[in-house]
């Protein structure tokens, strides 16, 4: 559980650090087609790690809730998402983040193994829940690397 907890902990540093230097027009040019830019990896992970976030404290505390699924590729097109503004996408990743490591820091076994059901993929363990959460980040941050390789 550790490994899962630093990773969760150590993402939004990361990604400030790998983003903090570009411009407006690095951070919005879609330089690899079909794929996201920059920005909109960022605004994807704030969007993302909320509604992971609120799933997390659902399962937790209800008895196996039903899991809202949304729909990335959409929200990854609103207003919100396409612009070079990040600073309150990173504000937000930092502060899911930093809360979920704390509050994972208190969880017993017995509580990892609650579920929830999700509707596409079925019932979803909250250990499973803290792992997929402790890895999401980091593709993102391969992704953005692939993107700045491209440039």
């Amino acid at each position: 559980m550790q490994e899962p907890i630093e990773r969760i902990r150590s993402l939004p540093n990361a990604l400030e650090t790998l983003v903090q230097h570009l411009t407006a027009e690095q951070l919005t040019t879609p330089y690899i087609p079909g794929e996201w830019t920059i920005a909109q990896n960022i605004h994807h992970l704030a969007d993302s790690q909320m509604n992971l976030f609120i799933r997390f404290k659902l399962i937790l505390l209800e008895d196996h809730p039903m899991l809202k699924p949304f729909e990335q590729d959409d929200w990854a097109k609103t207003a919100d998402s396409t612009h070079a503004e990040i600073d309150e996408s990173l504000a937000i990743i930092r502060g899911v983040h930093l809360r979920l490591a704390r509050l994972l820091e208190s969880l017993s076994p017995a509580d990892l193994e609650r579920t929830g059901h999700h509707p596409e993929r079925g019932i979803i363990s909250l250990g499973s829940l803290v792992s997929y959460f402790g890895d999401h980040g980091w593709l993102h941050v391969d992704q953005i690397k692939q993107v700045l390789a491209a440039i």
